[in-house]
C-alpha cells in the first residue's frame, strides 16, 4: 500500500493536534454565540412578558371604568360600581392567570421534548456508526 503522506508521522501529530486547537476554539466560539442568542431571547422573552401584562392591567382597569360607568349610569349606588369594577378585575385576573398557566404547561412541555432531542444526539468521543 502507497504511503499517504510523505511528512513525517511528528508533523501528522502536530497536524492533528493543530486541527484539535481550531475544532475546540470553534466549539468555544459556537457555545458563546449560542450563550448570547439565548440572553437575547430572553430578554426579549421578559420585554414581551411586561408588555403583555402591562396591557393586561390596563384592559382590566378599563373595563372596570366601563363597568362602573354602566352602573352609576343605570342608576346604581357608588357601593354597586366598586363591587361590579372588583368583579370585572377578579374575572380578567382569573382569566389571564388560567391562560398563563396553560401557556407555560406548553411551554414546558416543549423545553422537555428539545431536551429529549438534545440527549439523543451522540455523545463526545463516541462513534457515529
Amino acid at each position: 500500500m502507497a504511503n499517504l503522506s510523505s511528512q513525517p508521522p511528528e508533523s501528522l501529530s502536530e497536524l492533528l493536534r493543530s486541527i484539535a486547537d481550531q475544532a475546540q476554539t470553534f466549539v468555544k466560539a459556537e457555545v458563546g454565540l449560542i450563550k448570547l442568542e439565548a440572553q437575547r431571547t430572553v430578554t426579549s422573552a421578559v420585554i414581551a412578558l411586561l408588555v403583555l401584562v402591562a396591557s393586561g392591567i390596563l384592559l382590566a382597569i378599563a373595563l372596570s371604568l366601563v363597568a362602573a360607568g354602566v352602573v352609576v349610569l343605570r342608576g346604581g349606588s357608588a357601593g354597586a360600581a366598586l363591587l361590579t369594577a372588583a368583579g370585572v378585575d377578579l374575572t380578567v385576573a382569573v382569566v389571564s392567570s388560567v391562560v398563563a398557566v396553560s401557556w407555560a404547561k406548553k411551554r414546558a412541555e416543549s423545553t422537555a421534548a428539545e431536551a429529549s432531542q438534545l440527549t439523543n444526539l451522540p455523545q463526545h468521543g463516541s462513534s457515529l456508526s
